[in-house]
């Protein structure tokens, strides 16, 4: 009976050990996902802020009045932003928290986030100043 028992000792540790190393795969897939949503959630953040600067462009060369693009843009931009930091829901993917030793590094992002929020505002008004007084003119 003894070989018997030293069998089932083997195939019950291949067992766990199958186990073990289908639970790493599929962590380790599971972080791949999270890591692939967020550099999703990234690059929409580079399509919105080169769409505010194409709506931006338009208004300062074109005439055109695009003040609600460039606002629908730069609300989703910020809502990207604080999903990432909170975590969240962003296209029926949940994004979870960003770990805190990340705060410092979202705020200097958030910070340059608003400053570059404000200078598009800014731009848009002075254009907004310089039309109105060029056709006050008339």
């Amino acid at each position: 009976m003894m070989p018997l028992h030293s069998v089932v000792l083997l195939v019950g540790i291949q067992i766990m050990l199958i186990s073990a190393s289908f639970s790493i795969l599929i962590y380790a897939e599971a972080q791949n996902a999270l890591n692939g949503n967020l550099i999703n959630i990234v690059g929409k953040n580079r399509l919105l802020a080169n769409t505010i600067q194409l709506e931006l462009n338009r208004a300062l060369f074109h005439d055109y009045d695009v003040h609600q693009h460039i606002d629908i843009a730069i609300t989703n931009m910020e809502n990207n932003i604080h999903i990432v930091k909170n975590g969240g829901i962003i296209d029926d993917v949940e994004i979870p928290p960003l770990p805190p030793e990340f705060d410092s590094d979202y705020d200097i992002l958030y910070m340059k986030f608003m400053l570059y929020k404000s200078m598009v505002y800014e731009l848009l008004e002075s254009r907004d100043l310089d039309f109105d007084s060029v056709e006050g003119a008339d």
